[in-house]
């Protein structure tokens, strides 16, 4: 089931090591890496059959609209106005270096910055 707006105020973002509240107070679902699990849970309606042929079909071609998304639901389901984007500005980035016999591995939250380059939210290098 999707989160009513009254819902969406209470949920908080894990940025930077501290639980934070969105910044524009508004929350969107990113449906193209989202697992069926993820969308039957947003999406009113879709069960969870009818989530994983969606994401079948996304393997094949992700969506570029949220109407690209819209249009694969069946008839029963219905999404809140404005809560869906196919985009988004966080990234996980998994990293590993082998210089020699030497070896390292780092995962990193990464978020889309405004003239292009990301600002690393959260790292850890092992």
């Amino acid at each position: 089931m999707a989160a009513t707006s009254d819902q969406a105020q209470q949920l908080l973002n894990f940025v930077a090591g501290e639980w934070r509240p969105s910044g524009a107070g508004a929350f969107q679902d990113v449906v193209n890496p989202a697992t069926a699990e993820v969308l039957a849970a947003v999406v009113d309606g879709l069960d969870l059959d009818s989530a994983r042929a969606i994401v079948a079909r996304r393997e094949r071609t992700t969506y570029r609209a949220v109407s690209d998304f819209t249009s694969q639901l069946p008839g029963t389901a219905s999404t809140a106005n404005g809560t869906l984007t196919v985009g988004s500005d966080y990234f996980v980035a998994n990293v590993r270096v082998t210089i020699g016999g030497a070896q390292a591995r780092g995962i990193a939250l990464l978020q889309r910055g405004p003239q292009g380059w990301p600002a690393i939210l959260w790292r850890k290098v092992s």
